[in-house]
């Protein structure tokens, strides 16, 4: 058998295990080495394959494909430097329990350290960011062997299941090949691999420790604080928002709850849940005001329960922080208390845990407790229905020397903007919400509500790299999505413009003129400010939607928006609005 037939069998082989592992989505950025793998994948049924020529926007869209499906993309790249640039989206993919498959084509080991062209040491690439590595030999036969595919059969499963459990996340296989990379002759056909069952046990609380948990909270005010979790089924929100919802209830507590925890909107909000629930979802504005700051300063919660990752907004993190006493589910096998004060953390699934406190008898907090979150809520949702709907233009920043009162970014443009985009987006749409600015006005301005949407961000590293590839990988999955990004968020992945073309996708480019998160921090009050950190650009976002076949319109009030993201989603295809 000739070194070509035999590199296309291994990658055919390995490429059918992660078939029947159920794997169905691959990228692959072209090039030489990585003949092999490109050839079986292009060549096997049952997975789709999209093609990336950036190696970076490559790894942010099949995290972006992994987000939104919850089971692990392949992503398929040549040797040298390729891959190191999967390494941001690795690191996000690594922080954020996403699964992510890399096969990284590489020079056989012989001429590893000699010098070779395009050749670098790739086995230990991403360090600490993977959950699992493996360094294949290169395909080898004997004069008296058969090609035999069990061994990366299970090689294949044995990674899909390391990307998906315990903890999901990025799995690295560094695959070389000698040449010749094509075979000599006509391939053999695709040989199917056979399923191998994969038990993946549900992460279900320890009895003692909810008791100890129920003991804790019972009859003490606290807060529920329900932060990102993954991508969940209608069913699977209405459970969750069920059995959350009955909790507070029981507790006498709050409901506190982040936009990409996914609850804040969808059906269940129309159903007996939603009816007297004690959900929270402007918290960001009222925890600011003196009143409440005062109020909870002289009776902070004895305990706040936390699901989920680490909040996204000072302000909350703050009120976490200020609890005597924190507890933590997370079905993940991490240590996510970056202020050291965790008393308990519970390894369990959200809902699993909840519906075990249920079980526990508990007492609520005296009544004034929740009452007192409830009129600060209401006074907040108050506030906004009576905001003016006649909105004069908007004005677009000359520089950063405009005031924060007059600036674009601002509160009441923030929420005005937020509001005219939740309008303008038809049900059962996926948003992904890049971070800085964007995902704080949403976690200040969103509100809540029964529109089957579904929010994702990039929080793991919370990097403005890569957002517009990964919404792209997530309107694939989803068929439709908007991406709401900063003006540098958009610059800094323009290359995902080309992963946007044949999608449902609409991205909102907010141009405030810079780094306007900055205007916020302390930088703001240096000199050098604009210079270093605020850095207004001067990019033409028409010219950069022409040159990658995106529709484009330049916005001036909410109003506008809300009709251009409604006619952008009806015409269908990719599409850019630039706002301010």
């Amino acid at each position: 058998m000739d070194i070509g037939t035999l590199n296309y069998l291994s990658a055919q082989a390995l490429i059918a295990g992660f078939v029947a592992a159920g794997i169905d989505e691959a990228v692959i950025s072209p090039g030489s080495r990585s003949t092999p793998l490109t050839l079986a994948l292009l060549r096997t049924p049952g997975i789709r394959c999209t093609l990336a020529i950036d190696e970076r926007s490559a790894a942010f869209f099949a995290l972006g494909l992994g987000k939104a499906s919850r089971r692990p993309a392949l992503l398929v790249a040549t040797s040298g430097t390729a891959p190191a640039n999967w390494l941001p989206a690795v690191i996000e993919a690594s922080q954020a329990d996403i699964p992510l498959l890399l096969l990284s084509a590489d020079r056989p080991p012989e001429i590893q350290g000699w010098g070779a062209n395009q050749t670098v040491a790739q086995s230990a690439l991403f360090s600490d960011f993977v959950r699992a590595r493996h360094a294949l030999p290169a395909p080898r036969l004997a004069l008296d062997q058969a090609f035999s595919p069990e061994g990366l059969w299970r090689v294949a499963a044995r990674a899909v299941e390391e990307s998906s459990w315990p903890q999901a996340g990025p799995v690295h296989l560094n695959l070389p090949f000698h040449e010749p990379l094509i075979p000599a002759g006509a391939t053999p056909a695709w040989l199917p691999a056979p399923v191998l069952s994969l038990s993946q046990p549900p992460a279900l609380p320890q009895t003692e420790a909810i008791r100890r948990l129920a003991t804790q909270i019972s009859g003490r005010p606290g807060a529920i604080v329900c932060g990102e979790l993954p991508a969940r089924s209608a069913a699977e929100k209405n459970a969750l928002f069920a059995a959350l919802t009955v909790l507070a209830a029981r507790l006498g507590c709050p409901l506190l709850l982040e936009p990409l925890s996914g609850l804040r909107f969808g059906r269940h909000w129309q159903t007996p849940a939603a009816a007297g629930a004690r959900t929270c979802v402007r918290y960001a504005d009222w925890l600011k005001q003196p009143q409440v700051q005062a109020a909870l300063d002289a009776t902070p919660p004895e305990w706040v329960l936390r699901i989920g990752p680490w909040p996204v907004t000072r302000p909350l993190q703050n009120f976490v922080a200020s609890a005597r006493w924190q507890a933590l589910i997370d079905p993940a096998p991490a240590w996510r208390d970056p202020q050291q004060r965790l008393d308990l953390l519970l390894h369990a699934s959200p809902l699993a845990a909840c519906e075990a406190l249920l079980q526990q008898d508990l007492q609520p907090a005296t009544p004034a407790w929740s009452a007192a979150f409830a009129a600060w809520e209401a006074a907040a949702a108050a506030e906004v229905e009576t905001e003016p709907t006649a909105v004069p233009p908007s004005l677009h920043p000359a520089s950063a020397a405009a005031t924060l009162d007059n600036r674009p970014g601002s509160g009441r443009c923030a929420a005005r903007r937020i509001a005219a985009i939740l309008a303008g987006v038809p049900d059962d749409t996926a948003c992904f919400i890049g971070n800085s600015l964007a995902i704080r006005e949403l976690d200040s301005h969103s509100g809540c509500g029964p529109a089957a949407l579904d929010f994702f961000g990039n929080r793991g590293a919370s990097g403005i790299d890569g957002n517009i590839s990964s919404a792209a990988g997530i309107a694939a999955i989803r068929g439709r999505a908007l991406a709401l990004l900063g003006d540098l968020t958009t610059q800094h992945d323009l290359g995902g413009l080309a992963l946007a073309q044949g999608r449902n996708l609409v991205i909102v480019t907010v141009n405030n003129g810079g780094g306007g998160i900055f205007d916020y921090l302390p930088q703001a009050s240096l000199p050098e400010f604009v210079a270093g950190w605020r850095t207004p650009q001067q990019i033409d976002f028409a010219a950069a939607a022409a040159t990658f076949g995106l529709a484009y319109r330049r916005i001036e009030t909410p109003q506008a928006l809300t009709t251009a993201i409604r006619e952008a989603f009806a015409t269908g295809g990719p599409h850019l609005l630039e706002t301010c």
